[in-house]
C-alpha cells in the first residue's frame, strides 16, 4: 500500500468513476482499476462496488474514507511544507529534438519558472524507452517511437521536412530544383540508425517502389558527418531542415526542392502510462502543447522556379565529368577519418 493508492481510492471516491479519477491522476483506467483491486487486496476489505448506474462506496469504504482523509491532507500539507523549493523535471530526447528544438524551449519555459531544476539527457529511441520504463526521466520526445507498447503514452508533436541540400560551391547549386528521378545518377549521403533502418532508408525504399531509384554511396551515423561530407563535395545529402538551417543562413549549404519528393520527420512526446506525472512534469508537457504551433512543418525557402532549361541530367553528368579523381579520393578519406573519429 502507497500514498499514491490512497490518493487514488480518494480521487475515485470524489469523482465516483474511474475513468474520470484515472485521467486526474494522469493514468490509464485499466491500470487505476487493476491499482483500485490490489489496493483493495492488501486492506483486506472491499472499498468499491458497482451498483449497476457506476460505482459507489461500500460501508467499509465510507469508514475508511473518512479515517483516512484527515491524515491524507496533513501528510500532503506536511510534504508541502518540507519539500525544496526547486522542482525538477528530467527529459530524454532523442539527437535531433535534443539539439534543435528543446534547448530553445527549456529555455523559454525556464523564463517563467526560473526555480525549475531542469536535466536533458539525450539517447537512442531505445534508451529512452528503457529510461521511462525505470522510471529515470518524468518523459521524453523522439523520432522513432516503440509502437504498441502499452506502458506510454504517444502524442504526435512536431513535423519536419527532409531537405536535400548540397555544398555552395557544389555545380548543382546553382539550380532551384530537380527532378526526382535524377537522384540515380548523383551520390547520396545519408544518416543512418545503429539498429535497424532509419525513417530516411525506410523512405527511399518506398519510394524505390515507384520507380524512382536512390544512389545511396555513404551513410553516417551523425548530421554532423554528413554535413562535413557534403561540404567536401562528396555529392548531395539528405536531413531535417534544423540540421542544417544555420548552414543555409551561413552560405555554406544550398537547399535543393525535389518536386514529388516529399519526405516528412515525425516526433513524438512520450510518457509513462505507470507513473503520474509530477506537478512540474505536467506543466512542461502542457507548455510543449501550446508550443505546438510553433513547431509547424519547416521547409526550405526556395522558390518554385521551373527547372534550367538544360536537362538535369546533362548537368550532373557535367559535374561527373569536372570531378577530378583527387577530390573524390580527398572525399573518401575524409569519410574515413569520420568514421574513425566518431568510433
Amino acid at each position: 500500500m502507497t500514498i499514491d493508492a490512497i490518493r487514488l481510492f480518494i480521487l475515485t471516491a470524489k469523482h465516483l468513476n474511474i475513468t474520470k479519477a484515472a485521467r486526474e491522476f494522469r493514468t490509464t483506467q485499466s491500470t487505476a482499476s487493476r491499482r483500485l483491486t490490489q489496493f483493495q487486496t492488501d486492506l483486506g476489505m472491499k472499498l468499491l462496488k458497482n451498483n449497476g448506474r457506476g460505482i459507489e462506496l461500500t460501508r467499509s469504504g465510507r469508514t475508511y474514507l473518512n479515517e483516512v482523509l484527515p491524515i491524507f491532507w496533513q501528510f500532503e500539507a506536511l510534504q508541502e511544507k518540507y519539500t525544496p523549493s526547486q522542482e525538477s523535471v528530467t527529459i530524454a530526447a532523442s539527437y535531433r529534438p535534443s539539439r534543435y528544438l528543446l534547448p530553445a524551449l527549456m529555455t523559454e519555459f525556464s523564463k517563467k519558472r526560473p526555480s525549475a531544476n531542469l536535466t536533458l539527457r539525450t539517447r537512442s529511441s531505445r534508451e529512452i524507452e528503457t529510461l521511462l520504463l525505470e522510471s529515470k526521466v518524468d518523459l521524453a520526445i523522439t523520432t522513432n517511437p516503440t509502437v504498441g507498447v502499452a506502458s506510454f503514452f504517444s502524442e504526435p508533436y512536431c513535423r519536419e521536412r527532409l531537405t536535400a541540400f548540397v555544398a555552395a560551391n557544389h555545380p548543382l547549386a546553382q539550380m532551384k530544383s530537380m527532378r526526382a528521378s535524377d537522384l540515380g545518377t548523383i551520390p547520396i549521403i545519408i544518416k543512418f540508425r545503429r539498429e535497424g533502418q532509419s525513417r530516411v532508408e525506410r523512405q527511399f525504399s518506398g519510394f524505390g517502389k515507384e520507380g524512382i531509384k536512390f544512389k545511396v554511396v555513404m551513410r553516417c551515423e551523425s548530421p554532423e558527418a554528413v554535413k562535413e561530407l557534403v561540404r567536401h563535395g562528396a555529392g548531395i545529402g539528405f536531413l531535417y531542415y534544423n540540421s542544417i538551417k544555420r548552414g543555409i543562413e551561413r552560405g555554406r549549404f544550398k537547399a535543393i526542392e525535389i518536386p514529388g519528393l516529399d519526405l516528412i520527420g515525425q516526433s513524438y512526446i512520450v510518457y509513462s502510462k505507470e507513473k503520474p506525472l509530477s506537478r512540474l512534469a505536467g506543466e512542461f508537457l502542457s507548455f510543449l502543447r501550446t508550443s505546438l504551433t510553433k513547431n509547424a512543418p519547416i521547409k526550405p525557402t526556395t522558390s518554385r522556379t521551373p527547372i534550367p532549361a538544360a536537362p538535369v541530367s546533362s548537368r550532373v553528368g557535367d559535374y561527373m565529368r569536372r570531378s577530378s579523381l583527387l577530390s573524390w579520393i580527398f572525399s573518401i578519406l575524409s569519410f574515413e577519418w569520420i568514421t574513425w573519429a566518431l568510433v
